[in-house]
């Protein structure tokens, strides 16, 4: 048996885990919740990124946007597969949870109801995305979880390229820009959630001990702003974020965590909230959940339906 303090002083260390049978109880369980939410992202992107087919998107961007919709699907199966070797089973991960039992970020639970809306998304989310998978390989002391999303990242990288192509585009007109700037003005602070609560909220700690990520929620939110921030002000957009001058760290200008009315798609900055109802938000989870789930269960339901006539 593996003890605690022996697993702690090895990942310290350097050291790479390469099977259960080096883990201890605690170590298996966060690694297992991590691998599954890193799994629900990726697979609940992909009915939220179908919604683009509804908006106007231009043809000249199409054949990217599928090609990004059959990665994000790639990269589930990757998380998935980690999974099953962690002993949890593939198909019941994503056919017999329901959609309260998933874990990810809430904005894949929003309606994209336009293009730039969309825009919007490709330039802020894939970067997010980029973000945590990078400090996964870069510093998880699970190795198989590591080289199996050295492929990922590798397509992560065309997506931020798109991102940033096609949020340039969304904003070439004075309209455009305009809706931009609108779409901005709810997802922002969504994205800025995207990353969890902040390191000061008890539990997340536990999770750079084992070194499972490199580097806290803080710090992660971070980096994002220092590739986000500068590209939307750099396109004449403005968002509720600055950097301050002595310590060279990116503030907000708005209370985190703070309301949020989904149904509106608006921010209530004068109402900040405690972790705790930002939790039970996210687990109730948001307007397209549902039917979002049920699109990617379909074909599959619709052959047993098949089989059983």
């Amino acid at each position: 048996m593996v003890l605690e303090s022996e697993l702690r002083e090895r990942v310290a260390k350097g050291g790479l885990i390469e099977t259960t049978a080096e883990m201890t109880p605690s170590y298996l369980a966060e690694l297992r919740r991590m691998v599954v939410i890193a799994g629900d992202t990726e697979f609940m992107s992909a009915p939220f990124l179908f919604q683009y087919l509804d908006t106007d998107i231009p043809p000249r961007f199409l054949r990217q946007f599928l090609a990004i919709l059959q990665d994000e699907l790639g990269h589930a199966q990757i998380d998935y597969r980690v999974v099953e070797d962690l002993g949890i089973s593939h198909d019941k991960l994503i056919y017999e949870r329901s959609i309260n039992e998933f874990r990810y970020p809430y904005m894949f639970d929003m309606p994209i109801e336009n293009w730039e809306e969309a825009a919007v998304v490709e330039g802020m989310a894939e970067y997010a995305g980029a973000v945590l998978v990078t400090d996964i390989i870069d510093y998880c002391s699970y190795a198989p979880w590591r080289r199996a999303l050295a492929k990922v990242l590798v397509e992560e990288k065309f997506h931020v390229r798109f991102g940033k192509a096609v949020l340039e585009d969304a904003v070439a007109t004075v309209k455009g820009k305009r809706a931009v700037q609108k779409a901005l003005d709810w997802q922002f602070p969504l994205y800025i959630e995207w990353f969890g609560p902040a390191d000061t909220h008890k539990g997340h700690f536990i999770q750079t001990v084992y070194r499972l990520k490199g580097h806290g929620n803080d710090a992660m939110r971070q980096q994002w702003m220092d590739y986000t921030v500068p590209l939307v002000e750099s396109l004449g957009l403005e968002v509720p974020a600055h950097r301050d001058k002595d310590s060279g760290r990116w503030e907000l200008d708005f209370p985190f965590p703070c309301h949020f009315e989904p149904s509106k798609k608006k921010w209530h900055f004068d109402r900040p909230v405690e972790w705790p109802e930002v939790f039970e938000r996210w687990r109730k989870r948001g307007p397209k959940a549902r039917e979002n789930l049920a699109l990617v269960r379909e074909g599959r339901n619709s052959l047993l339906r098949l089989e059983c006539a």
